[in-house]
């Protein structure tokens, strides 16, 4: 949980910026725009497999809860869940 004063809580890319994201969790974090990333200037920053509140555009993305124990403690560790 990042907190930026103005853009991008969790990324902030600007134009000379060429970052590859791949297989991340940008979940809860704040800013005055773009509160997990912001692209500046139009860039589109390539993030792909990856949990983005919010959504992003781009390869096997997904929006959903990633279930952290406990974020309000500072404990990233994703909760265990029994499937089927």
């Amino acid at each position: 949980m990042n907190h930026a004063e103005i853009a991008g809580g969790a990324l902030y890319n600007d134009s000379i910026s060429n970052p590859k994201i791949r297989n991340t969790i940008f979940w809860a974090d704040s800013a005055q725009a773009g509160a997990e990333i912001f692209a500046e200037g139009g860039t589109n920053p390539p993030v792909t497999y990856s949990d983005i509140m919010g959504g992003w555009t781009g390869q096997g993305n997904i929006d959903a809860d990633p279930l952290f124990r406990n974020a309000l403690n500072n404990d990233f560790h994703l909760m265990a869940i029994s499937c089927g």
